[in-house]
């Protein structure tokens, strides 16, 4: 018996389980460097509002940023979205937009998702009051409300409010990684 624990210590040892290395620890930091960084970009985005469209200065930071989490792995991007959720979700309200629109646009220009799909392919993870105008002509827009033309992006609706549970971005962004490929996103 004496012999099998040994045998077990060692093995944890040399495998580096439970044994914290300089290699752990600056991969942890470089993880929280990462996330750090990326949370404070999605936070320099412009939200979707009710008053007003996106800029071209909000586009091409918008597709900056996509170009980040697109080169970035899927489980840091998943605790970037958390931790941006977790930052904005007791924030004050603004009749004008809600903060977690910034990740919603954002995610709607990482991924290349249809804009006539079958109505049995939608999804939602938030509850926007004026998504009824993604379906039109018995299809429905799974990019709304923004819109890809040969300019670039563009929105095709207002913020009007929301109802319901907090958007869930690391959700959206599992299933649409799962599902969908990455828009390809060239220099503007």
């Amino acid at each position: 018996m004496r012999a099998l624990l040994v045998l077990a210590v060692s093995l944890v040892g040399a495998l580096g389980c439970f044994t914290p290395t300089k290699a752990n620890a600056d991969e942890t930091a470089e993880e929280t460097a990462s996330v750090n960084t990326l949370v404070a970009a999605i936070k320099g985005l412009e939200p979707w509002r009710q008053s007003k469209g996106y800029s071209k200065e909000g586009w091409d930071a918008a597709i900056s940023v996509a170009r980040l989490i697109q080169g970035t792995d899927a489980a840091i991007v998943e605790k970037v979205l958390d931790a941006y959720m977790a930052q904005v979700r007791n924030a004050p309200a603004n009749g004008d937009f809600e903060p977690d629109s910034r990740p919603f646009i954002l995610m709607r220009v990482v991924f290349d998702l249809p804009e006539k799909a079958e109505p049995r392919e939608a999804f939602s993870f938030k509850g926007w009051t004026n998504s009824k105008e993604r379906e039109r002509d018995g299809r429905v827009n799974l990019a709304w409300p923004v819109s890809w033309g040969p300019a670039g992006p563009s929105l095709v609706a207002r913020y009007e409010g929301s109802e319901g549970l907090p958007y869930s971005a690391a959700d959206e962004f599992r299933l649409m990684k799962r599902k969908f490929a990455f828009r390809k996103l060239e220099k503007r």
